[in-house]
């Protein structure tokens, strides 16, 4: 059998006791990390768990031949950063497994997704598509520029998460995702974003590092976020308790 195991946001702290039960159970336990930023304290981990837990890379994951021929004949777990079926990876290699014959399950857990939409305190189901700004440095990546556009033409608010390599160590700042947001801005004309937009910014959730904004582009710009991982939020219409949600928010007001 082959076991999808969500960490959750922060570490390992995030799993569930299932997922801690299927854990100590299994033959053989492998963490992708490259798929999210979230910091895993691998000796900490290896304690919890009483067992070995073997690194896997893009590449091993990708390719993925060993994982298969080992989960025919015992139970494999497979950790992930979040909810392991948010990353499309994921679920290729759910169903590789499942066409060899092997069995599988997947054992969920908070996603950034999920944890930064409810902390907002916008309504889920006024969100629409979703983007990621990715870094400009050859071209200016306008996918989440009309990703925004589209979304507040029909009303909805968007996430947008932010370019980040785990193998490399290449991160997108939140000041250069709002840099590059302005430049598309002003290459485009549409007024989708302007210095007095409202936007969210969601940093570490579950973290130490943990921290909130909610107010205008050009504050945003002015603030330090350091924690991992990080998502962009703006607002599309608002109903009045998601007015009242965003100005707790402005003020400080964690209790969201």
């Amino acid at each position: 059998m082959l076991t999808l195991v969500g960490m959750g946001l922060h570490g390992h702290r995030g799993m569930s006791l299932r997922a801690l039960d299927a854990c100590r159970a299994a033959d053989s336990i492998f963490l992708e990390r490259y798929t999210s930023p979230t910091q895993i304290d691998m000796d900490e981990l290896a304690e919890t768990l009483g067992r070995e837990v073997r690194v896997l890379s893009r590449e091993d994951l990708e390719e993925g031949g060993f994982l298969f021929e080992e989960c025919l004949s015992s139970n494999v777990v497979l950790l992930s950063p979040g909810d392991p079926l948010i990353a499309t990876t994921h679920m290729s290699i759910l169903l590789e497994a499942r066409r060899r014959g092997a069995k599988t399950r997947v054992l969920h857990a908070a996603s950034v997704y999920s944890a930064a939409i409810g902390q907002s305190g916008l309504h889920t189901y006024k969100f629409g598509k979703s983007a990621t700004i990715t870094s400009g440095r050859d071209f200016v990546p306008y996918s989440a520029y009309d990703c925004i556009m589209e979304n507040k033409q029909r009303g909805c608010h968007t996430l947008l998460l932010l370019q980040d390599d785990v193998d490399s160590g290449e991160r997108l700042s939140v000041a250069e995702a709002l840099d590059l947001l302005d430049r598309m801005e002003r290459a485009r004309g549409e007024g989708i974003i302007t210095e007095s937009s409202w936007v969210l910014v969601l940093s570490g959730l579950e973290s130490p590092t943990k921290k909130v904004f909610a107010g205008r582009f050009d504050e945003a710009r002015r603030e330090h976020f350091t924690g991992q991982p990080t998502v962009l939020i703006v607002p599309g219409e608002l109903h009045f308790a998601e007015k009242e949600a965003l100005e707790a928010l402005s003020r400080g007001d964690e209790g969201v």
